[in-house]
């Protein structure tokens, strides 16, 4: 692979929406330079939610230049797709500054083979090292690891022991340059086999942070990314469970079919990482095409430090327990509009 230089470049997340004037293209276009950021997460009480009908939806708005713009006013709707008959409505919006704890967040990096496809030209191994760029300087202690799912015993170079299908590339470090390199040194495995483990890998990596981190001193969290095939689903109960006991975000990022944009997208794949992400308490992201990966991260660094949108919505009727509720969130000021998809299975 040839060597790439980085530079701080300004990132998007969720290639979602919006121009600033009446252009005439849909907010969603992925070839719409104007579009504006929007990254959803979703947080359900299950205590609560059968008597209160309440959700919280996480949200970056942000420019296609990265900048996060959550501190500025949005009118904020819901519209839903399922269940038809439940209508939400906006009870409260405001900005939730994180605290001043560093983090500590593991990128984990798909390079099976079907990322030959999905990323031809690996510009996944760039964004890895932009966002390396804009995350290390939000706060003083935050630092990066580097994993990668694809390696088997058969591969070249073998999985890390302890890691199923993974391979520990470079532990923590608090400088974005080595970050960068060791991401820049990767590329896909065109013979990898199993398809790709990444609940196992997911878990394997909360455990070590778990053994190598203070949930006390720091956040913890991994940045995801990938086309969105697991192939080891059987395991997610697992990981959610691992997520939760050690305070383990996992932010998702989806290319290909694993986006909720472009021509190759889906349904499937993209309700896998957006279940994956509000499991764990982190947020869902897709980019349109792989150039887009390295503008679709720096409003998520950018977030460690400026916190989010937090808005607070109520379903009547409440729906009843298993169904599926999903729609779009659309957030709208003087620049634009920025929407994107949400759901979550009713607890």
């Amino acid at each position: 692979m040839t060597s790439r230089q980085f530079y701080p470049l300004a990132l998007l997340l969720v290639l979602a929406a919006a121009c600033g004037d009446d252009t005439g293209l849909d907010p969603n276009d992925p070839d719409n330079p104007d579009a504006l950021g929007l990254a959803v997460g979703v947080r359900v009480d299950p205590a609560t939610f059968p008597s209160t009908g309440e959700f919280v939806l996480e949200l970056i708005p942000s420019t296609p230049e990265g900048q996060s713009l959550v501190t500025e006013a949005w009118e904020t709707t819901a519209g839903l797709t399922a269940p038809a008959s439940s209508v939400a409505t906006l009870l409260s919006q405001e900005l939730a500054v994180p605290d001043t704890r560093p983090w500590s967040i593991a990128i984990d990096i798909d390079n099976t083979g079907s990322m030959s496809g999905n990323d031809p030209e690996d510009l996944r191994l760039d964004a890895a090292g932009f966002f390396a760029q804009a995350f290390i300087p939000q706060t003083a202690g935050n630092r990066l690891a580097v994993f990668e799912i694809g390696p088997t015993t058969t591969s070249d170079p073998p999985e890390t022991p302890g890691f199923p299908g993974s391979r520990l590339v470079m532990g923590w470090s608090a400088t974005a340059p080595p970050i960068a390199a060791a991401a820049a040194a990767l590329s896909a495995y065109p013979d990898a086999v199993g398809g790709s483990r990444i609940y196992r890998s997911l878990e394997r990596i909360t455990a070590w942070i778990d053994t190598t981190t203070s949930a006390v001193d720091e956040h913890r969290g991994i940045l995801l990314l990938t086309d969105g095939r697991p192939s080891d689903e059987d395991l997610r109960a697992t990981l959610f469970a691992a997520a939760q006991a050690t305070g383990t975000r996992v932010f998702a990022v989806g290319i290909g079919p694993g986006s909720d944009r472009g021509g190759d997208t889906d349904p499937a794949s993209v309700q896998e990482l957006q279940l994956i992400a509000n499991q764990t308490g982190g947020l869902y992201v897709g980019a349109a095409t792989p150039e887009r990966l390295s503008g679709l991260l720096d409003a998520l660094a950018t977030s460690t430090s400026e916190g989010v949108i937090l808005a607070r919505f109520r379903l009547d009727p409440i729906p009843a327990a298993g169904l599926t509720v999903g729609g779009t969130v659309r957030m709208e000021n003087e620049r634009g509009v920025a929407q994107a998809p949400w759901s979550f299975v009713a607890p």
